[in-house]
């Protein structure tokens, strides 16, 4: 698997959807650990700390887990 740590800022509703697209793919990403806090108190946005595994299904319907 391929492995990645990023951090993305936004509402709830962004980190939300960004979420949802990344578990729709057709790799298949596993979400290892995922933070989530305020940016401030009188703000909605939100930073997003998410570490990812990424396994890719080769045609052989074998999957790689590094």
């Amino acid at each position: 698997a391929n492995r990645a740590i990023f951090s993305v800022g936004g509402t709830y509703k962004d980190i939300v959807a960004l979420i949802n697209k990344l578990q729709n793919r057709s790799k298949q990403v596993w979400i290892d650990s995922i933070s989530i806090e305020p940016v401030d108190r009188n703000s909605e946005l939100l930073k997003c700390d998410m570490s990812i595994a990424i396994y890719v299904i080769y045609s052989e319907g074998k999957q790689s887990y590094g």
